[in-house]
């Protein structure tokens, strides 16, 4: 999943994979006028996708009724001990904050 944020906003195209394992198949171009509403679990199983699986009572059951099911590994949250320096952290946040600071003064500029 690509990050979100002010430049990225989420927009209706990031449901696009929900809506097809959600509605069993149908695409988001097509969900006005093909669904109805109705939960079809078999089309549901028929949805390929690691981040949207169809779970059943008896799957949730199983793992002692928790619905911690755990995240899909993503290289991101690992740290394999290795974090970085909070040094460089705050020197790339100085940076950042240093040219929206100038984007801010030329605003200024333009709006004077």
């Amino acid at each position: 999943m690509e990050s979100l944020g002010k430049r990225n906003p989420l927009s209706r195209k990031h449901f696009a994979d929900f809506i097809k394992a959600y509605t069993g198949g149908i695409g988001m171009e097509e969900v006005k006028e093909k669904y109805d509403g109705r939960i079809d679990f078999d089309k549901r199983k028929t949805i390929e996708d690691e981040r949207w699986s169809c779970l059943s009572r008896e799957d949730i059951k199983s793992k002692n009724d928790s619905l911690d099911l755990g995240l899909i590994a993503d290289e991101s949250y690992s740290t394999n001990g290795s974090m970085a320096d909070p040094l460089e952290l705050a020197q790339e946040a100085m940076a950042e904050l240093s040219q929206m600071t100038e984007e801010l003064k030329g605003m200024m500029a333009l709006l004077k």
